[in-house]
């Protein structure tokens, strides 16, 4: 039964469609379209949207002419722009409108360059490290002006420390890695509260690695170690735990006699009492530190390479929270009444002050060429 409706089905449809439709069928079912009438649009008023002020404030930017190329250049562009000519200069490049040779080029060039130096005995490892410079920054693709760290934010990764601090509410550390630039970060970073078994002193370090990350992790690990060391010689309230005390007595064979000659040669040197500052025994504490740092990494530990060594440039810092009376008084004032004597009167008690001293000293422990930079 259900063969036959479906050739009953079948039989039907074809008849219908093999019939011819007469003029009055196109009467019945009219396939004109019909005609549509148009109203003219009204011109909406342009909206100022964020990306549109963007543009407007970015058409309307200061620019400054370039010395040597008198191209003009935005003001957040102008360092890149000079270190660009810098090292197209080291390389014996030409100016080329602003665009850069190809890699493989750039590399022939710097075994040229290098070539060059040798033959002519002008070889030093400051003029290397200028090349290298020169190459790495022409060998780089360019980040694009859009690209912001707060876009993303979302895929960042935050690290929160608990503290406790007079002054300190938080910390917390986040990094955002560039995947166009390096698959792994080599940045490290470290917080001790209670630095030295002190209360209300908290030390800060943070090491930003490059070539690999060994330097940066050997530092973040030691560096607090040593200063705390060289603190604890002129100052007996800085105290040292066991463990700590056993690494510092690790590197005995590394800093021997001859080593520690110079360092008590460097803190025998007195300036006068005009020139010596209040925390000329802080700032020696980090140089000497940041120094033995320095010695330690030129052992080669944890590093891969047989070629290039990982380096890193490391900012540190020391609070001091120094908490007074639980009241501090404004200065007196003195008055004078009707019978010419002075009398004093205070003026209204403040609230709890808790002043604090901050110990800043960074530098770059891959080659100690540089004197730390201290700020107290």
């Amino acid at each position: 039964m259900s063969a036959n409706n479906a050739l009953r089905v079948f039989w039907k449809s074809r008849e219908w469609n093999m019939k011819t439709s007469t003029f009055d069928s196109y009467v019945d079912i009219s396939l004109l379209p019909k005609r549509k009438r148009f109203r003219k649009k009204k011109p909406r008023p342009v909206r100022h949207t964020k990306r549109h002020e963007e543009e407007q404030v970015y058409e309307q930017a200061t620019t400054l002419p370039c010395s040597i190329c008198k191209h003009e250049i935005d003001l957040t562009g102008i360092f890149p722009h000079k270190k660009q000519h810098v090292a197209l200069a080291t390389l014996g490049f030409q100016w080329m409108g602003g665009k850069k040779p190809q890699p493989s080029v750039i590399a022939v060039q710097r075994q040229f360059m290098i070539s060059k130096l040798l033959s002519s005995f002008m070889f030093t490892e400051k003029t290397l490290q200028s090349i290298n410079n020169a190459f790495e920054l022409l060998w780089k693709k360019k980040i694009p002006a859009y690209y912001k760290i707060f876009d993303n934010i979302d895929r960042s990764v935050i690290y929160s420390q608990k503290i406790r601090h007079l002054l300190i509410k938080g910390v917390g550390i986040c990094e955002d890695r560039n995947s166009t630039w390096k698959a792994d970060m080599n940045d490290k970073f470290t917080v001790v509260s209670n630095f030295g078994n002190k209360p209300n002193v908290c030390f800060f370090g943070l090491f930003d690695g490059h070539h690999g990350a060994s330097a940066a992790e050997l530092t973040s690990m030691e560096l607090p170690v040593l200063l705390l060391h060289q603190l604890s010689k002129f100052d007996p309230s800085y105290q040292m735990t066991t463990d700590e005390q056993q690494i510092i007595n690790s590197f005995y064979t590394v800093f021997r006699e001859e080593y520690t000659a110079i360092e008590d040669l460097f803190s025998a040197i007195n300036k006068t009492e005009a020139v010596r500052h209040e925390y000329e025994d802080i700032h020696k504490a980090f140089a000497k530190a940041f120094w033995r740092m320095d010695r330690l990494l030129r052992l080669g530990r944890k590093e891969v390479s047989r070629v290039q060594w990982s380096g890193c440039s490391a900012v540190t810092c020391i609070l001091e929270g120094k908490p007074k009376s639980p009241y501090a008084h404004k200065n007196w004032k003195r008055k004078t009444n009707h019978d010419g004597l002075a009398e004093s009167s205070t003026s209204q008690e403040m609230p709890q002050i808790f002043p604090g001293i901050l110990h800043v000293a960074n530098t770059d422990t891959r080659r100690n060429e540089h004197l730390p930079e201290y700020y107290g």
